[in-house]
């Protein structure tokens, strides 16, 4: 049992691990091409929208675990399908306004309107990005280690080749290194549907989104001071 849990365990962090240390590879690539002052606009951008992400999630993600191993008796089928149709709900009412007052958001946290092209870039990904979140929570409750660490992986190779094109070959600076998340969370966002597609069906149940929600609204606040504590000095660094 023990074996097995660390094999699995070895197997899921094996993306977090070559995402990081190709991260830290290819830094000194992507300073070449984009400035401080670029970089530093992009990081707030996207600190900005892992917040607001975490707030229209609501926990979810855990909920989803909860639900399905300490539960008896739970209908799969609609538990992934009301998780998953909630998550494409609450990012489209959250997004969508996000997207259309774009220049007043790009004003407030950058200082300039210009940027404002970037802040529907990222949240054109955070969509497709939360796309991958039920099926991917499938895919480790049910052991499924290896397919995990395909998928994110091959999602990692691309992401660097996109970088790459797009930096150093075409030379498109931020919204060079804007689009090569973006792309990769696109085709990876409808791929994952695939993984849940036998799952997923046209039905929604309140009360066991009512039961995950009470399970991880209180989540949000434990995930947004880690955000506060690591990242909170890149609002102060603007300034």
């Amino acid at each position: 049992m023990i074996r097995n849990i660390i094999k699995h365990s070895g197997i899921y962090i094996l993306p977090d691990i070559t995402g990081k240390l190709v991260g830290f590879l290819l830094l000194p690539l992507i300073t070449h091409y984009i400035n401080p002052v670029e970089y530093g606009t992009l990081e707030i951008l996207s600190i900005t929208f892992s917040i607001i992400g975490m707030v229209y999630t609501m926990g979810i993600n855990s909920a989803v675990f909860r639900s399905t191993i300490y539960k008896d008796n739970t209908d799969k089928s609609e538990l992934i399908s009301t998780s998953f149709f909630f998550l494409i709900f609450t990012s489209i009412l959250f997004l969508s306004p996000i997207a259309l007052f774009s220049k007043g958001l790009s004003g407030l946290l950058l200082g300039e309107t210009q940027f404002y092209y970037l802040v529907v870039l990222i949240a054109v990904d955070s969509f497709f990005l939360n796309l991958t979140t039920i099926p991917l929570a499938r895919l480790r409750i049910e052991g499924e280690s290896k397919k995990y660490s395909t998928f994110s992986v091959c999602k990692i190779f691309l992401n660097i080749g996109l970088k790459i094109y797009l930096i150093v070959g075409l030379e498109l600076g931020l919204l060079g290194l804007v689009l090569s998340n973006l792309i990769p969370n696109i085709i990876f966002g409808l791929i994952s549907i695939y993984l849940i597609k036998d799952l997923l069906k046209l039905k929604f149940c309140f009360f066991e989104l009512k039961d995950m929600l009470i399970f991880g609204v209180p989540l949000i606040g434990v995930n947004l001071s880690g955000i506060v504590l690591n990242m909170g000095d890149r609002y102060v660094l603007k300034y």
